[in-house]
């Protein structure tokens, strides 16, 4: 008895410790959790309701990151990312979620590099997607049945201003830095606020053009639509950025901070 007791247990331990390495080498990515059965909502219907993939979704899409509210996915050819909505989570997130999603899409849509979003299930995609996953574990889904959107793939802010300065560019960095603010003021302007901006790890630049990257956290509030009300905000998602060029490029910082100074 206590033999078959500890082979149950030993049994228990392996399955508990494999299934565990393969969340975590997955980083948690499994198809069910990126399928629903939530019902059509008109709240997330766009106006373009006819979805025009790029020719490029013919081919696999590869795992490239996991996020708080999305699964993302690099087309073959690296121009754009595909990302499936984290199903677990609770009905109010998700609704937070797409609420924001079809803000970026009515009003930011070219701030955010928005090629379509698909918030509802469908009947006209008609097509299958193969996903490979960070294991190089090919999964097929059908479009029409789960939730995702498409946005052009741009470089982190990060990176991108690294090189510019690695490669002594810094004239053409303080153009990027100018133009980020300019992002940030534009997406103001319009009366969309982002609850979680920072500017570091949510935005990034596509043909030197910044882009709003991470659009899961924008809410409508007409009331900081004033220079001296969004002031603050943009500042302070400008932080951590700031803090990194004081140390990378105190030229670059300089000229950040003169920049704000003068909103």
């Amino acid at each position: 008895m206590k033999r078959a007791w500890m082979i149950r247990l030993v049994g228990l331990a392996v399955f508990y410790v494999t299934g565990t390495w393969g969340r975590m080498q997955t980083e948690g990515f499994m198809l069910s959790n990126i399928l629903s059965s939530m019902p059509y909502d008109v709240r997330w219907a766009p106006t373009d309701t006819q979805i025009a993939l790029p020719s490029v979704f013919s081919e696999p899409v590869y795992y490239l990151a996991s996020g708080g509210q999305c699964y993302a996915f690099s087309s073959s050819d690296d121009k754009y990312v595909i990302k499936f909505f984290k199903h677990r989570k609770k009905q109010k997130k998700l609704e937070r979620d797409f609420t924001s999603y079809a803000l970026a899409n009515k009003y930011l849509k070219e701030e955010t590099g928005l090629v379509c979003i698909h918030l509802n299930k469908t009947t006209h995609i008609n097509k299958t997607l193969c996903l490979v996953d960070k294991l190089g574990i090919k999964h097929t889904i059908s479009l029409d049945n789960c939730e995702f959107i498409i946005q052009k793939k741009a470089s982190l802010v990060v990176p991108y201003l690294q090189n510019l300065i690695s490669h002594g560019e810094l004239n053409k960095a303080c153009d990027a830095l100018d133009a980020l603010i300019s992002l940030m003021i534009q997406r103001s302007q319009k009366g969309i606020y982002d609850e979680d901006s920072r500017v570091h790890r949510n935005c990034g630049f596509l043909n030197e053009t910044p882009k709003i990257i991470d659009i899961g956290r924008l809410c409508e509030n007409k009331e900081k639509t004033a220079p001296y009300l969004y002031k603050k905000d943009i500042t302070s998602s400008m932080h951590k950025l700031s803090t990194w060029l004081k140390e990378t490029s105190p030229p670059l910082y300089e000229h950040l901070n003169e920049k704000l100074s003068q909103l």
